[in-house]
């Protein structure tokens, strides 16, 4: 069983969860007190539905979308069909709202163009309009072409009132009157006005701010374009001070900061919280939204500043109750005397509580992955190295568990997707796999990796297949060079950007790494520039992944070109219907390879009807069965009985 998505009514009386079972998949709605939890309706999804989800818009009444291809996948460039429903929290009455299926009459593409799907829609609750029991502010958030020749994807948010009694729905997205605008985000205050919107317009990406006094003043644009520049500028929400928007900015310090931001003046008014090293995450307010209480951030774990008193004491509270110190704050009912709570650290995915304000009491909840032991599982630790330029790498480290072995250990080096998002310590079923089955496995924010800052993820823009590839190797020498790894005995493995670098590692260092395991990689940089539309020197992606390169230079670093140097044994898998990174990625790579004249040993493994991420439960486990095997043949761990021989040693030292 695998569960997920737990979220509350608005009296907290009842629980919204999805869960997957060997039977399929189901909302489940349960009863909830302090007596523990009572199932009340168990609703199947079917199962021709690729994404779906649901929420409360009253404490009778779920909203849900669902999304369908015409296969268990999308194909690419497939369109989905996208239905609205809304029904009683016990199943009956259900009624579907409106569904949009794909355009019949589109034009076809040319010949041999090849683009990501078209659009990807979601909903979800906006506001619940307290003033107004029997509405309600829902957006919709649609994923689709609007630049340049209808190829470039951009998210689009209308928003809708619905009528939770009657079930319509009116469109009530404002009219900012600015021509191609793309609004991607609107925000209301906390009365449920919506007086924020943000998004971009024209081939410049041009940012728009728009904001108003209340619901009967008219829009006024801002114009500062440099402080509000995507991906330097986000908008949080309002407290109780009509006037105040909290945002994060990273203008100042080149780290995401929150402030306080005037509507009245139209520009930050105070610095509300900044970390010397990391960026502020997410903001927690005082029950009645007059103050901050904490800010959340991620530097080596998962950190809250606490900025009031009274909600310092709370968590104290809540972690005695759930007998844990590491706690995420989830959902509330609207009267916040119930929350959920989820406990755990990297050694499992948590296990989820509600907390009663009241009492103090907390009780468990089905948990998300009950087959995982904890105990059993691999501690993580934060480890820092120096790259060959000195710049400081944060990665961290899983130990194998059964034994107490320290020293000249198997090892993988694992480095994370993307490439401009980060690993943290959190659960990691590679990871925790792996060094389950006797492997070190170090995992490296290499520079490029979001959270510590603009000047460290711009520190990799353009560096793919050089300073980025270089920090991973240099990781793998660390290992070696403080006596973890035995430096015989250290493979890569990665997926997307990581299948990438375990690729280039194989290419540039194949004296370093005994092996390697490649998930869905991309290794032609030029072709995945074009698949993406953004082969194109106004495109911001070009840049990042290309650095101004020529297409010589890029062939360089372009494992499909350099398949000749990758004479150490590979695993390489992908999913045939991978809409990310396609499946020719891998089948360039494997022809190529198939003509070298010494190859080194070659596994290759397609799934079918998989996509990009290794979605099923049945995937997943084949997919390790498979990194097993491999591993065993190439890099083998310590047998049991040397694993324990050999942490006797380790403890007589």
């Amino acid at each position: 069983m695998q569960v997920r998505g737990y979220s509350l009514s608005p009296d907290g009386r009842r629980l919204l969860h999805q869960e997957r079972t060997g039977g399929g998949r189901f909302l489940v709605v349960s009863h909830v007190s302090e007596d523990g939890v009572r199932e009340a309706a168990r609703l199947p999804i079917a199962a021709d539905i690729y994404a779906s989800g649901a929420f409360w818009i009253s404490n009778e009444k779920l909203f849900g979308f669902e999304v369908r291809f015409l296969g268990a996948l999308p194909t690419l460039e497939e369109e989905p069909t996208v239905t609205a429903w809304v029904m009683n929290a016990d199943g009956s009455d259900r009624n579907t709202l409106w569904q949009e299926a794909p355009d019949k009459k589109k034009k076809k593409r040319k010949k041999g163009r090849k683009r990501k799907p078209s659009h990807k829609v979601t909903f979800a609750l906006l506001h619940s309009l307290p003033a107004e029991p029997d509405h309600v502010l829902l957006t919709r958030m649609e994923q689709t072409p609007q630049r340049r020749d209808d190829t470039e994807l951009d998210v689009v948010s209308d928003i809708f009132r619905m009528n939770i009694v009657t079930g319509d729905m009116e469109k009530v997205t404002p009219d900012h009157g600015i021509e191609g605008a793309r609004m991607f985000m609107w925000v209301p205050d906390h009365t449920g006005v919506i007086r924020m919107g943000y998004g971009e317009v024209g081939k410049e990406d041009e940012p728009v701010l728009l904001v108003r006094k209340d619901a009967a003043s008219d829009w006024t644009r801002l114009h500062d374009n440099d402080l509000f520049k995507r991906g330097k500028f986000s908008p949080l929400a309002f407290g109780a001070d009509p006037d105040i928007l909290y945002v994060t900015s990273s203008m100042a310090t080149g780290r995401d900061a929150i402030y306080r931001f005037s509507i009245k003046r139209g520009r930050l008014k105070g610095k509300i919280f900044a970390h010397p090293a990391v960026d502020a995450e997410q903001l927690f307010f005082t029950p009645d939204r007059s103050r901050i209480a904490a800010v959340s951030y991620y530097d080596d774990e998962y950190r809250m500043e606490i900025l009031d008193e009274a909600f310092g004491a709370r968590l104290e509270k809540i972690a005695d109750a759930v007998g844990s110190d590491d706690i995420f704050l989830g959902g509330t009912d609207e009267e916040e005397a119930r929350q959920i709570i989820l406990a755990g650290d990297e050694r499992s995915p948590g296990q989820p509580w509600l907390y009663f304000e009241e009492t103090g009491k907390a009780v468990a909840l089905p948990a998300l992955a009950p087959w995982i032991d904890p105990d059993a599982m691999a501690q993580v630790a934060s480890v820092t190295y120096r790259a060959r330029d000195g710049v400081e790498i944060p990665a961290y480290l899983a130990l194998p568990t059964g034994t107490e072995r320290r020293e000249n250990l198997p090892a993988i080096v694992m480095p994370h997707g993307g490439p401009y998002i980060r690993d943290y310590k959190e659960w990691d079923y590679w990871a925790q796999f792996l060094a389950s089955r006797g492997y070190a496995v170090l995992q490296p924010n290499f520079r490029g990796s979001s959270g510590y800052g603009d000047r460290f993820s711009v520190m990799g823009y353009g560096q793919w297949g050089d300073d980025m590839q270089q920090d991973v190797a240099d990781g793998a020498k660390w290992l070696a060079s403080r006596g973890i790894a035995d430096a015989d005995r250290i493979c890569i493995m990665g997926g997307s950007y990581g299948g990438y670098a375990a690729l280039m590692g194989l290419v540039q260092d194949s004296a370093l790494f005994r092996c390697g395991v490649a998930w869905a990689p991309v290794t032609d940089l030029k072709q995945i520039l074009v698949q993406d539309n953004a082969w194109d020197k106004d495109s911001v992606w070009y840049w990042r992944v290309t650095g101004g390169r020529s297409r010589k230079e890029l062939r360089e670093i372009s494992p499909v070109y350099q398949a000749r140097e990758i004479t150490r044994p590979l695993l390489l898998m992908h999913g045939d219907q991978d809409d990310i990174v396609f499946v020719d990625q891998s089948r360039m790579l494997i022809k190529a390879m198939n003509k070298r004249k010494n190859p080194a040993p070659l596994v290759y493994r397609e799934f079918a009807g998989l996509g990009h991420q290794i979605e099923s439960e049945d995937a997943r486990a084949e997919f390790l069965r498979e990194v097993e095997v491999f591993l065993f043949d190439h890099n083998p761990p310590d047998a049991p009985a040397d694993r324990a021989e050999a942490g006797d040693d380790g403890e007589e030292n």
